[in-house]
């Protein structure tokens, strides 16, 4: 089925966040769009993603473009990718993920973008025991 979200962020502040996602199911496929804008500062930001989970393990992937609506220069593009099975090592949940790196919260393949380095986030690997 089809679900979806429209939403305000920091309504009291002076640089209120205004989105919308929404999201398709069918079987076990998800695939999800966003759209996000800032009132003051006029950044903006559309992403994608797909969810595939199965009984063996759950695969997701997401891609993301941003940007400075004032100044071109500013723009971002990112994407992260992401694996986990709880189904291989019985009592544990192993997950390999591509994305930020554990010292950013940002992402970014462009170089043009001084607000927002160049930064092609990182791999973690994972396994979390149950007792």
């Amino acid at each position: 089925g089809i679900s979806g979200d429209v939403y305000a962020q920091d309504i009291l502040a002076d640089d209120i966040c205004i989105g919308a996602d929404a999201s398709y199911t069918l079987d076990a496929f998800k695939v999800g769009a966003g759209l996000w804008m800032k009132t003051e500062s006029k950044a903006m930001e559309v992403s994608g993603n797909v969810e595939y989970a199965s009984d063996k393990f759950t695969a997701k992937a997401s891609a993301a473009y941003g940007m400075d609506l004032d100044t071109e220069n500013k723009a971002y593009v990112y994407a992260t990718a992401s694996v986990e099975s709880d189904a291989i090592i019985n009592g544990a949940t192993l997950s390999l993920e591509y994305g930020k790196d554990s010292d950013s919260n940002n992402m970014n393949f462009l170089s043009n973008n001084a607000s927002r380095p160049q930064n092609f986030g990182a791999v973690t690997a994972k396994c979390t025991i149950a007792f």
